[in-house]
This record gives structure tokens, C-alpha cells and sequence, in this order.
């Protein structure tokens, strides 16, 4: 009997994953980092700053000179096109160490000078508009020193110019020792913070800065109603000036310039308050901003046109605006005199120290001292006007007396040609140039 062998049945050994896989994850890291020694792969070195055309070097060399002696800038603000700067925190009717000083800028990049006496005014300081693309240095004359301008405070800040020619210069304002360097952690490149002022063209059109806005008075409920303003001789006020401001707007845009409306169609826009027309302004971060009106009388013969200013900025704008509507239009002037020697343009009248003209007052930023003057503004306004530095240069023009009968039908025969002049009035005294 011949026996059958037997089947061996082998014990199939179970692989223990648990143990190889950090095994073999281990064994990757290693690879890894001995393959980064052997051959490691090209690092990328940090940027180097410059200024100018210069190279690294010589940039160190031309901002890192002792100056000496030196004055503080503790505050500043751009009025429209007009950036002033303070040696004390900026105080609205305040005189500062700078007012009647002469400042000088020196571009680093051609050593070229530009000087400006300090007005006491809000527009009577530095014309950004007039500086050259560049690195500028800053001093101010005391006791017929130049003081080299610096801050206590490390600061950057950025303003920018309306368009002309199709493009617009950013102002930087740069205060900070460490200025060519990419942290703070080593050595400054300069032993103080020296102020420069950085001038630069636009990279590309940013569509969020708009150059003027135009405010076509009345449509609002301000004071619980509806107003429309005057209703007489056949017109309505608030009707009225919308036509007026969007003739404007397409004659500016002639221009370049990148204009908004406070409102338009129907749309009923308070003034104060977030949304309201000031809110508007703020975020659009225009330089301009023309509120138009007309006004009205008891006796309907009184008629005439006026311009009224912030009575802390000079009467130059609105004295070439108004010269020229009277010179190349039929209308005339109210009389009404101001402090200056043109009859018709008149500065804000004042109250508790301020302008008494809304608009004027809360369009302008610190400069301007918007969201103080009262309770509601306080509430309604200083979250985004109080501490603004960008404020409005704002001019209200009141076109005519619409009581009266015959300054309507010219302003019906005549409104295109007012909206022309008015703004070929601005382009005059701003610089600018009719699109080809």
C-alpha cells in the first residue's frame, strides 16, 4: 500500500504596515535633505531698494548723509492738489512754526531745487501737481537755515493728482530710516527719519480715483422732507441743476478727467451720513468737488451769479472760474464783495469758527476740520471725514437768481454753453488739455 504524501500548508506571514511606513517616509526625509546638500537648488536673494536710476550703492549714499540741522513734521494733509505740512499737530485757524517759511525740495535724482513759501491758507502750500517725477528732500528755512524736515514716527502715506493727459502722478510721503532696507531688523539705512517726497507716474489707471465730483444741490431729505428746491417760473431747482451737472460731467470728460454725481436720475440723496453725498465723495477720493445751486429772493428783480470759497483757502480758483463765466457769458455778478477785490466771489461766512457753508466745511477733510462742527456731524460724518487727509477743494457756484423770470429763460437758451465755459474756466486754472 503505497501511502500519499501529505500537503504542507505554509503560514502566510502578514506585512505590518503600521511599521513600514514610517520606515520608509523616514528614508524619503533623508534623501531629501542629502540631496539638498549635495545639489542645492538656486535661493532667491531679497529684493534690493533703490531710488532713481541709481544702483544699490549709491542710493545708500545719497539718502544716508547726516543732516543737520533738523525740524519735525507731526502732521500734513493734501487739500485738492495742495499737500501742507505742519511742524505741531494741525489746529483749523492755528498758526504752525511753517506758515511764512520757505520750503525747498531737492530731487536726489538730478539735484534740481524747487522752492515754496508756506501760505497760511489750504491751498497755499506745495502744488503737487507742479513736482516733477523724482525723489525730493525736504527742507524748511528757519533763521535763514535750511532745517532738513524729519518725523518722530515712521510713515508712508500716498496721495495722488488729477489726470492730465490721460495719466496721473502718485505723491508718496515717505518718513523711515530703514527706507533701503527690507526689514527692520538691522541697521537703518539713514540715523533719522528723514522726510522724502516719492513722485511717481500711475502704473495703470486705477479706476477707483475719480478727479472731480460734481453735487447737484437739493433731492434730498435733510430735514425730514423732500426738497426740490425752488418751484417757480416754470422750472424745478433740483431738475434744473441735474442738468446742469451732467452737461458738466461730459464736458469735463472731455478733459480726461474721471468725474461722479453725487446723483442722478430721481434718486433722493441726503447729505450727511453713510451713502449720503459726502460718503460719495470721500470714496471716490476726488481732489474737486463743485456743488452747484441756485438761490432765490422776495423781490424778483434781484438777480446775479456768485461763487462762494472756504474762507481758510485763497479766492484763486473761484476767482478764475467766475472771471471767466462773466467774460465769455452773459451772466453777471451778484455785487456781493467778499474779503477779496472781485465782487461775486465770496468766502464761507463763519460760525463758532468754522465755515458756515456745509458742503464747503464737510468736504474738506482735517483740513477743513469736517465731523466737528456739530453733534450730527460728529455722528453722521467724522468716521470718514474727520481724520481724512485727503480733503475736497470745494467751490459752490450759484448760477442765478431763479426767482427771476429773465435768468431763466437764459439759462434754458444758454445752460450748454454755461456747462462749456464753466469748465474750460477749471482747465485754465488747472492745466489741462481737451482730449484730441
Amino acid at each position: 500500500m503505497l501511502l500519499q504524501p501529505r500537503a504542507v500548508y505554509r503560514r502566510r506571514r502578514k506585512i505590518k504596515w503600521k511599521y513600514i511606513i514610517p520606515v520608509i517616509i523616514l528614508a524619503l526625509l533623508l534623501v531629501y535633505m542629502v540631496g539638498s546638500l549635495l545639489w542645492p537648488k538656486d535661493t532667491v536673494k531679497p529684493v534690493v531698494k533703490t531710488v532713481c536710476e541709481f544702483n544699490a550703492q549709491q542710493s545708500r549714499e545719497k539718502v544716508s548723509v547726516v543732516h543737520s540741522p533738523i525740524t519735525q513734521i507731526n502732521d500734513y494733509f493734501v487739500y485738492g492738489e495742495t499737500l501742507n505740512i505742519f511742524n505741531a499737530d494741525y489746529a483749523l485757524g492755528k498758526k504752525d512754526l511753517f506758515i511764512g517759511k520757505t520750503v525747498i525740495l531737492i530731487n536726489v535724482c538730478d539735484g534740481l531745487e524747487r522752492v515754496y513759501m508756506l501760505e497760511s491758507t489750504v491751498d497755499g502750500q506745495i502744488p503737487i501737481e507742479d513736482l516733477e517725477e523724482g525723489f525730493y528732500e525736504v527742507y524748511v528755512m528757519i533763521n535763514l537755515q535750511r532745517h532738513r524736515v524729519v518725523s518722530e514716527e515712521i510713515f508712508k502715506d500716498s496721495f495722488t493728482t488729477i489726470r492730465r493727459n490721460g495719466e496721473f502722478n502718485y505723491i508718496d510721503l515717505i518718513a523711515d530710516r530703514y527706507l533701503l532696507e527690507n526689514n527692520s531688523d538691522g541697521d537703518p539705512t539713514m540715523d533719522k527719519n528723514y522726510l522724502f517726497f516719492h513722485v511717481h507716474k500711475a502704473v495703470e489707471t486705477d479706476e477707483e480715483n475719480y478727479d472731480i465730483i460734481i453735487d447737484p444741490g437739493h433731492l434730498h431729505r435733510d430735514l425730514g422732507y423732500t426738497d426740490f428746491g425752488y418751484r417757480v417760473n416754470n422750472v424745478v431747482e433740483a431738475d434744473e441743476l441735474l442738468r446742469m451737472a451732467l452737461l458738466l460731467k461730459a464736458e469735463f470728460e472731455e478733459y480726461g478727467l474721471k468725474v461722479r454725481l453725487t446723483r442722478e436720475g430721481d434718486e433722493i440723496v441726503n447729505t450727511y451720513n453713510l451713502e449720503g453725498r459726502l460718503h460719495r465723495a470721500y470714496l471716490s477720493n476726488a481732489k474737486y468737488y463743485i456743488e452747484l445751486q441756485a438761490v432765490g429772493a422776495g423781490n424778483s428783480n434781484v438777480t446775479g451769479m456768485q461763487v462762494v470759497y472756504s474762507s481758510f483757502a485763497s479766492p484763486r480758483l473761484p476767482s478764475a472760474v467766475f472771471r471767466y463765466l462773466i467774460e465769455n457769458t452773459e451772466l453777471t455778478s451778484t455785487g456781493i464783495r467778499g474779503t477779496g477785490s472781485i465782487p461775486g466771489v465770496v468766502p464761507s461766512g463763519r460760525s463758532e469758527g468754522f465755515d458756515g457753508r456745509m458742503v464747503i466745511r464737510e468736504s474738506g477733510g482735517i483740513a477743513l476740520s469736517a465731523g466737528n462742527y456739530s453733534q450730527k456731524a460728529r455722528d453722521e460724518n467724522y468716521s470718514f471725514a474727520g481724520e481724512s487727509r485727503l480733503g475736497m477743494h470745494t467751490i459752490t457756484i450759484e448760477y442765478m437768481y431763479i426767482t427771476h423770470a429773465p435768468s431763466v429763460v437764459q439759462w434754458n437758451s444758454q445752460i450748454e454753453n454755461y456747462a462749456r465755459v464753466t469748465a474750460e474756466g477749471y482747465a485754465n486754472y488747472l492745466n489741462l488739455q481737451r482730449l484730441p
